[in-house]
């Protein structure tokens, strides 16, 4: 019973954030914990000077916290952090711990359903950052919506409509993607079907497959494919610290690199359908970036763009940046964006430039993630890219 209430009050207090009115009368009442569901002093302390020194420059630290807290009990976390929360300095360690908070580990993420998600999202939308409001936000509609809709529910009403097979490259497990759109129309376009692969960010995981299907409804048409990599997991800590690991910065436990990923899938794509060689474009956003960066810069690679939105730009766990001479990249970053500065992106044009490639930087506003008129900025990135490489059929 305390779950269903939890459940319908969570639904209630997200559609009240997200049109922007939270009425004094619609205020949740939280119940003042009795005494004895506080936790002790001591270990009070220990989470204060844990959370306290969460500083920023990685979220994986604060994820990692977040979800040592949630899994204390209920109340317990509850307290600790609602005492400890203006204490928190960075605002992508916030953002983190109500990530935490939401999903639970092991990878892939799964809603975690707990009590007091309600009463941390609020605190999350009463913050005094856009950026950490913004999340706490997207975190209530997507409770809001697992909250009405079974977990049989069939594919969104806006996407239903656009193809998308569940494959493995080449037959192997953990090389899973999904292929976007027509691959059985009625005519293939005479030089084939030009290919965006799209390592998505964060986790890199499955889910984010209708805001890749909604890419190919809103931005592309019928000329395109979209392969979208599935990032695979080795264990927890790879899954947390490389979600896409590159010849240059390797796993471990690692059976491939993402270029090797990259390359079965294209050779699976055109296995099954012809493609046009001239226009096979990498997307990556955040830790989807620095793959797309390293892929682009191989001597022999099958890229022939890369579209690297609010990433980080590391040179030194890349080939050699005079293998990009001649290669396009577009960069789309915020300037408020503080988990992936606005430096990366300018370091990355002035060596990319540096080296002899054609790139074009373009900002946009909202901070980490994907704000404003989402399918416009992609589709002008993807139109730059096919003109670097001639003109449109």
């Amino acid at each position: 019973m305390r779950g269903r209430k939890s459940t319908t009050r969570l639904a209630a207090l997200a559609v009240s954030v997200l049109i922007g009115v939270l009425p004094a009368d619609a205020t949740p009442k939280i119940e003042k914990p009795s005494p004895a569901s506080q936790p002790s002093p001591a270990i009070k302390q220990t989470w204060a000077r844990k959370l306290t020194g969460l500083k920023g420059g990685n979220w994986r630290t604060a994820f990692q916290v977040g979800q040592e807290l949630a899994a204390l009990p209920p109340e317990h976390g509850y307290a600790i952090l609602k005492d400890n929360w203006a204490k928190i300095e960075s605002v992508e360690a916030r953002q983190q711990i109500l990530k935490a908070w939401y999903y639970t580990l092991p990878y892939p993420l799964k809603p975690r359903n707990h009590p007091r998600l309600a009463d941390v999202l609020e605190l999350g939308t009463r913050d005094p950052s856009p950026e950490v409001q913004q999340w706490a936000r997207e975190l209530l509609q997507k409770s809001k919506t697992a909250a009405e809709t079974p977990e049989s529910q069939p594919d969104p009403a806006d996407v239903a409509g656009v193809p998308v097979q569940d494959l493995r490259a080449g037959g192997d497990a953990n090389k899973r993607y999904f292929l976007v759109g027509p691959v059985k129309a009625p005519q293939v376009p005479p030089q084939g079907f030009r290919l965006l692969i799209v390592l998505p960010g964060g986790d890199g995981g499955a889910d984010a497959q209708f805001f890749v299907r909604r890419i190919h409804k809103n931005v592309l048409d019928k000329r395109w494919l979209i392969a979208q990599a599935v990032a695979p997991v080795w264990d927890a800590r790879q899954a947390r610290e490389t979600v896409w690991p590159t010849e240059k910065s390797r796993y471990p436990t690692a059976k491939f690199t993402t270029e090797q990923f990259i390359e079965a899938i294209v050779a699976d794509v055109q296995a099954k359908v012809k493609i046009d060689t001239a226009r096979i474009f990498l997307l990556g956003w955040s830790s989807g970036g620095p793959p797309c960066y390293a892929m682009s810069v191989r001597k022999s690679t099958p890229a022939t763009g890369a579209f690297v939105a609010m990433s980080v730009f590391k040179s030194k766990e890349m080939p050699p940046l005079d293998n990009a001479r001649g290669r396009a990249f577009y960069l789309l970053q915020s300037p408020t964006d503080r988990v992936t500065p606005m430096r990366f992106a300018e370091e990355a044009e002035k060596a990319l430039q540096a080296a002899g490639a054609k790139v074009k930087r373009e900002t946009y506003e909202g901070g980490h993630g994907w704000h404003g008129e989402v399918w416009v900025m992609i589709r002008r990135g993807i139109e730059w890219l096919d003109q670097q490489v001639g003109a449109k059929d």
